[in-house]
């Protein structure tokens, strides 16, 4: 008998957690799933006046040259990715040629034997990077803090 009424007492405290929308423990109930990302993206506002071709970025790094080392942002279709690369060439419309570095350690990055070039656009470059060292491995040591960023 005893035991029946704490299993009672039980459901009927997850039953009134739930009526809170607080966790069984008190904690408060995080949505999960379609509901959340409703809310969350129907809370975001968008203006024309950001994507006007007229002004540039206001993030945009200026005074970019060639054979700097700079830190590219891309965006695939579900994440943003950084990528290290080196300028090659600047078109008169502010894109850049750039070639692509990979990753081989924690700060050390190497030119892959196909070359890895695309043409970027100014507002993708987050970073301009110090000029690395070359080591025998013929690794590029840049003496930059990339904590920040995923590389």
């Amino acid at each position: 008998m005893e035991e029946d009424s704490r299993n009672y007492r039980k459901r009927k405290s997850l039953q009134q957690a739930k009526e809170k929308r607080v966790g069984s423990r008190g904690s408060p109930r995080i949505q999960s799933g379609r509901k959340a990302a409703k809310h969350i993206y129907s809370s975001l506002s968008f203006s024309d006046t950001d994507s006007d071709s007229n002004n540039p970025p206001a993030n945009a790094i200026k005074n970019i040259f060639q054979n700097y080392y700079v830190v590219i942002k891309l965006a695939g279709k579900k994440s943003v990715r950084f990528y290290v690369g080196v300028i090659i060439s600047q078109d008169a419309f502010d894109e850049y040629t750039v070639k692509f570095m990979r990753k081989c350690g924690k700060d050390k990055f190497t030119f892959p034997e196909n070359d890895d070039i695309a043409e970027v656009d100014s507002s993708n470059i987050v970073n301009v990077l110090s000029q690395p060292s070359l080591n025998k491995r013929e690794q590029y040591v840049f003496n930059e803090n990339f904590w920040n960023i995923i590389i």
